[in-house]
């Protein structure tokens, strides 16, 4: 394909000049209507068409970083450790429980209060 390209005259220098530069400089116009009619046109930059120049023009050089191969055999290993553990010395058999007694503050609450006396009533609407 390169030879075909450069018989054409389609050389790496030719087409950075003619074609790739000008893209770099992209304009465009905007039109600006108002009840179906044109009232106003500006001349902007073309900001998609230059960053697909300079894309481009990055890629030529090469300063973008090779792609990462992509792994085709990719497997997960997934081991499940379910062993019970040896009973440890000095600690209870069975489930730890943890005692919590509440201690008192200067805010009163209802539900603290009714754990606290050892109150297992419902307790009153909120209000």
């Amino acid at each position: 394909m390169p030879e075909v390209m450069h018989r054409l005259g389609l050389t790496r220098e030719n087409l950075i000049e003619k074609h790739l530069k000008p893209l770099l400089r992209a304009r465009r116009v905007k039109y600006f209507a108002h009840h179906g009619k044109v009232k106003d046109s500006r001349k902007v930059e073309a900001l998609e068409v230059r960053c697909n120049a300079l894309d481009m023009a990055f890629r030529l050089e090469g300063s973008y970083a090779p792609p990462a191969a992509e792994q085709t055999n990719k497997t997960v290993s997934v081991i499940v450790l379910d062993v019970p553990r040896p009973p440890r010395p000095g600690m209870p058999e069975g489930p730890a429980t943890i005692k919590i007694k509440p201690t008192s503050s200067s805010v009163t609450s209802p539900v603290r209060d009714a754990v606290a006396n050892g109150n297992r009533k419902p307790l009153p609407p909120a209000k």
